[in-house]
């Protein structure tokens, strides 16, 4: 019966992954459209900004479920992180194939070829997704049983102002490491991108490393992006810090889409970039994520601040005498 019910939650579990890499990767692809002013967003940017935003809160909500959720079975977060993760690494492998590259031309007629760009493009996590599956994972490893000698109720230690501070600079970092990771991926692909006013830097602009080092640079943003972000959503923490933090990404986000309805969908000032390719690949990274990966991230940082303040303000009887809170199982 526990193998059942183990069963049916990684089934929901995958569910809702993949659901949540659809609606990531839709918002992605439709804000990569807007900001490159294509006449395939409609003649209404505004209902595009709001399908972009809805679809990555959707996304960013069924994310914040396997982040948040306790009652998930931890074999069964690690599982899915690390498909997500796994996805998205055979993903690159398969694209630098000559044979394969060429199925996934949007000119190849095969009925086969279509379906697999349509699994390449809403299966596939991106980066940010990526990000977030490492602090999955992360959580999944961090929770512990935990029994409490309550004698009588004792209110938890304050959070600590250091901690706060340096959760925000975690945030700020969690952002750039995520933006880095599609910066090296687009520069080892050698694809041009858009930054925040719609100009496209062409990639030997920023290919700071060879390709092996794209992929490790890559790979390391993407762990260390994740590894930021768990630290960000510590329970440790005041409630305030993670929906400061989300704010802020979902200001960053929706300021980038201001920007394009005031430029009218067409490029604006081209930006002088550094001469330095690291320096221009840092300053992409900083940008790329405002296109609709930084409303992804800020929908679990906004619910975990949230819920943080619902159980603070929550009530705690008095208890009269020593009592064993035993946990749950899946806790």
């Amino acid at each position: 019966m526990r193998f059942a019910r183990l069963v049916v939650i990684a089934f929901a579990g995958l569910i809702g992954l993949l659901g949540a890499s659809a609606a990531g990767n839709l918002a992605a692809i439709r804000g990569a459209l807007l900001n490159a002013g294509s006449p395939l967003t409609g003649p209404y940017p505004a209902d595009e900004i709001g399908l972009i935003l809805a679809t990555s809160a959707v996304a960013g909500a069924i994310y914040a479920v396997f982040l948040l959720d306790r009652r998930l079975p931890r074999i069964v977060l690690v599982g899915l992180a690390t498909l997500s993760i796994g996805l998205a690494v055979v993903a690159q492998y398969l694209v630098r194939r000559d044979g394969f590259a060429a199925r996934l031309d949007p000119t190849a007629a095969s009925t086969s070829d279509h379906w697999l760009q349509a699994g390449f493009r809403y299966a596939v996590p991106t980066v940010a997704a990526a990000v977030i599956a490492v602090a999955v994972i992360l959580v999944a490893l961090a929770r512990r049983p935990i029994v409490l000698y309550l004698t009588p109720y004792a209110p938890p230690p304050r959070p600590s102002a250091l901690a706060g501070a340096l959760a925000i600079v975690a945030g700020a970092l969690a952002w750039a490491a995520a933006g880095l990771g599609a910066v090296a991926l687009a520069a080892a692909a050698g694809t041009a991108t858009r930054d925040w006013s719609g100009q496209t830097v062409p990639a030997d602009r920023y290919d700071f490393a060879g390709v092996g080092g794209l992929f490790v640079a890559a790979a390391v943003s993407t762990v260390v992006g994740g590894l930021l972000y768990f630290l960000a959503l510590s329970r440790r923490l005041h409630w305030g810090v993670p929906i400061g933090i989300g704010v802020s990404y979902l200001t960053v986000t929706v300021w980038s889409f201001v920007d394009i309805l005031a430029r009218g969908g067409g490029a604006g000032v081209a930006p002088v970039y550094p001469a330095d390719k690291l320096a221009t690949a840092a300053e992409l990274a900083a940008q790329v994520p405002a296109a609709s990966a930084g409303a992804v991230l800020a929908v679990p940082l906004l619910i975990a601040g949230l819920r943080r303040r619902r159980e603070d303000a929550r009530v705690v009887p008095p208890i009269e005498e020593d009592t064993l809170v035993m946990p749950n199982a899946y806790a």
